[in-house]
């Protein structure tokens, strides 16, 4: 009951998220130079999102059945590790896929891109060291 509460609960959020971006877009509140059309855009895309993930969510918490073989599911070793697995794999893939960018953009003179990349790749690591050092100690 759980996890399905949690995604009932996340999915009401990005559909409150996405009716106000529509919203703001609509009446048209940003400042000069905003992207109104990026803005209306994200409001038409949380909102399409979080409606169906709404949707599909209350009628999975109704149903007592469900509910139980989606906690079943989400709960099992196996699936847990493969999750665990594959986003350490994801991480370790993304961060060599943004050191190239940093590389490509430093040689092409895209100073502004590759200090916000370097500053993201320092950010993870920075995080991924704390992680690494309480999971040492805790586990």
């Amino acid at each position: 009951m759980k996890s399905v509460k949690k995604n009932l609960i996340f999915s009401s959020v990005l559909l409150g998220v996405g009716i106000i971006l529509f919203i703001v877009s609509l009446l048209d509140i940003l400042p000069d130079g905003a992207l109104g059309s990026s803005v209306f855009g994200m409001g038409c895309g949380f909102m399409s999102a979080g409606l169906v993930s709404t949707i599909v969510g209350y009628k999975n918490y109704k149903n007592p059945d469900k509910v139980e073989e989606i906690e079943l599911i989400e709960n099992d070793e196996r699936n847990v590790m493969l999750r665990e697995k594959t986003s350490a794999k994801v991480y370790s893939i993304f961060t060599y896929v943004q050191c190239a960018i940093i590389l490509v953009a430093s040689l092409l003179g895209y100073k502004g891109i590759s200090i916000v990349f370097s500053i993201l790749i320092l950010a993870e690591l920075v995080v991924w060291g704390f992680l690494a050092n309480y999971y040492s100690k805790n586990f």
